[in-house]
């Protein structure tokens, strides 16, 4: 049986400290995701030293999520959360501390976008290892709903003060709120504990090679029904760059109604402020759906959801219906990732969810890159509208597909 500190997210306060420490972090990361890329283009002057800066992250991120599974299922996962938040810490104080001293870099932008995001990568793989050790496995869908909702919000906070801060300041200046936010995150992980420090292992077990045990992640995956099926349906999602909310369709969402629909500045801001709202209802209605209807269901629904908004932004020549269908994008990408999320969660046992987690992490992040170049480059095959609505519809097939996968017949989470 559950600890009473563990029934119920409201009087849960390590869910309450963790989720605080998150939404520090995570305004952070907005503050990073403005001030970079500016910061890239105020010292070189080049699209494509931005484009390579952006590259060196994502490759840093993959790589440090596929093999960090081992970590997180060795190591203490809190202390090594902790270390991975002091480190981003340093290092983000690393590039305001060369300008203000007058000696600005672009290698040390480089060496801090990889860094970082490697670094990123195994506190992200921890995390999730994390929040079934702090919640009761009924309440882990709630608990992503609430996280990815605050995500959601705390983005669209952060980026606002973001450019603010790079407007009145200097794009270096804003990099130190991310800094600070680090170490926000880690003063609430060191508040917290977890039911499970580490993970749950035989100790009369001999230790395997790193590549053994991630092997042996690999096989659970592909020999779990259920996580075979999800794994092979986020492929396909991710191919048409409908995961994650910084997603391709998202330029061609902007793309759509700066050309196509001869929009200014202002609409594609309230756009992509109703698209934000959709992601937070989304993250929100994820939880609620996922325990009534099963999560492998509330997974498909929401991608259904994702298609329905790319076929009405990209059939409909008007601005409600490109702005209506981004909010349905985004609100179905939502409902997905709580769903999808909390499904790994619940199936993978403690003693193998770091190394499952990334690899199937892995897997969809590798896609998602694939997918961000051939939905760009589809769009300027066919035009922005003929992409919009031939991905639609691809997506409601593979919806459609799903139907008939393990993944329809997912129970929801029961209390253990």
């Amino acid at each position: 049986m559950p600890s009473a500190a563990h029934t119920s997210l409201t009087g849960n306060r390590n869910f309450k400290r963790l989720w605080l420490g998150q939404a520090v972090s995570t305004t952070g990361d907005a503050f990073a995701f403005v001030a970079m890329p500016l910061l890239v283009l105020e010292a070189t002057g080049s699209v494509v030293q931005m484009g390579a800066v952006t590259a060196c992250a994502c490759a840093g991120q993959v790589i440090a999520s596929f093999f960090s599974g081992v970590a997180v299922d060795r190591l203490h996962r809190r202390f090594l959360m902790i270390a991975c938040d002091v480190a981003r810490l340093l290092l983000y104080a690393m590039i305001p501390a060369l300008w203000w001293a007058g000696h600005p870099s672009v290698a040390a932008i480089y060496v801090v976008a990889g860094l970082g995001a490697a670094f990123g990568g195994v506190f992200m793989i921890g995390y999730f290892a994390a929040i079934p050790n702090v919640v009761d496995r009924a309440d882990v869908p709630a608990a992503n709903g609430r996280l990815q909702a605050t995500q959601s919000l705390t983005y669209i906070l952060g980026s606002i003060l973001a450019g603010i801060i790079t407007q009145e300041a200097s794009a270096a200046s804003a990099l130190v709120v991310d800094a600070v936010s680090f170490g926000a995150s880690a003063a609430c992980l060191a508040t917290i504990r977890l039911r499970q420090e580490r993970a749950a292992r035989d100790p009369a077990a001999p230790r395997a090679g790193a590549f053994t045990e991630l092997a042996v992640g690999i096989r659970f995956l592909f020999g779990h029904r259920v996580l075979r099926a999800l794994a092979v349906f986020q492929v396909g999602v991710a191919l048409l760059a409908s995961i994650g909310l910084t997603a391709a369709v998202i330029d061609l969402i902007v793309f759509r109604l700066r050309s196509d629909l001869a929009q200014g500045g202002r609409v594609v801001g309230v756009s992509l402020a109703v698209s934000a709202i959709g992601a937070v209802i989304g993250a929100l209605a994820g939880g609620r759906i996922g325990r009534r209807v099963g999560l492998g269901v509330c997974t498909l629904a929401g991608t259904g959801l994702q298609a329905l908004g790319l076929l009405l932004a990209g059939s409909m020549p008007t601005v409600l219906a490109v702005t209506a269908g981004a909010g349905m994008w985004a609100a179905g990408l939502t409902t997905r990732s709580v769903a999808a999320t909390s499904l790994r969660q619940t199936s993978i046992p403690d003693g193998l969810l770091g190394r499952v987690t990334s690899a199937s992490m892995s897997i969809v992040m590798g896609a998602s890159m694939v997918g961000a170049v051939f939905v760009t480059r589809l769009a300027a095959q066919l035009g922005t509208a003929r992409a919009l609505t031939s991905a639609g519809f691809v997506l409601a097939l593979i919806t459609t597909a799903g139907v008939f996968t393990p993944l329809a017949s997912t129970a929801t989470p029961s209390r253990s």
